[in-house]
């Protein structure tokens, strides 16, 4: 079985009742200093992965996004920038890579 299968969910639309939500945005949060950085520059630098995840190994570098919002904050930072999902992906080519079960 794919790895992602047990996520696997319908879409809501109209006349069909949705086992998911519809990612519409999606969030960076980051600490001042880099946020700083972030709109000196106009975009978000690419960087390695330091947790648990496949990527690790191979030095990928990424741009964490997120669709969660923090209620008590987040220990990646208090700025948060804000981007619309679908302008972001549009084009794109997106894959699964994996689950993450460690926080």
């Amino acid at each position: 079985m794919p790895p992602w299968k047990p996520y696997a969910c319908t879409v809501p639309r109209k006349g069909v009742t949705g086992t998911c939500s519809v990612m519409d945005v999606v969030h960076h949060v980051t600490h001042t200093s880099a946020a700083l950085r972030i709109l000196e520059d106009r975009k978000i630098s690419r960087g390695p992965i330091y947790d648990e995840c496949s990527l690790n190994d191979s030095r990928t570098t990424v741009v964490w996004l997120s669709p969660n919002q923090r209620v008590y904050g987040s220990r990646y930072g208090n700025v948060e920038f804000t981007f619309d999902f679908n302008a972001l992906v549009n084009g794109q080519k997106i894959y699964w890579l994996e689950v993450q079960k460690k926080l």
